[in-house]
């Protein structure tokens, strides 16, 4: 029985690719870390870990990072079935 915390293979390949689609939407929009964190009314390091995959994205963290980056849809942060 797999462990409540473990993520499947598909969930953790949806993260790296958020991940570096966060990374590269901040950087074509010439956004710092600073200003992407502090629009998302979260801290730096919590952004890095992001960024890094290192975190399991909340709805209401999807949202707001599609706010700040002007995205209109989840999708265009890569998420996709």
């Amino acid at each position: 029985m797999k462990n409540k915390k473990e993520l499947s293979e598909k969930a953790k390949e949806m993260i790296r690719v958020i991940s570096e689609k966060i990374i590269s939407l901040r950087k074509e929009k010439n956004i710092s870390q600073e200003e992407l964190a502090k629009n998302l009314g979260c801290s730096l390091n919590y952004l890095k870990r992001m960024e890094r995959g290192d975190v399991h994205f909340r709805l209401a963290t999807l949202v707001a990072l599609c706010e700040s980056l002007e995205l209109p849809r989840l999708t265009d942060l890569g998420i996709t079935r």
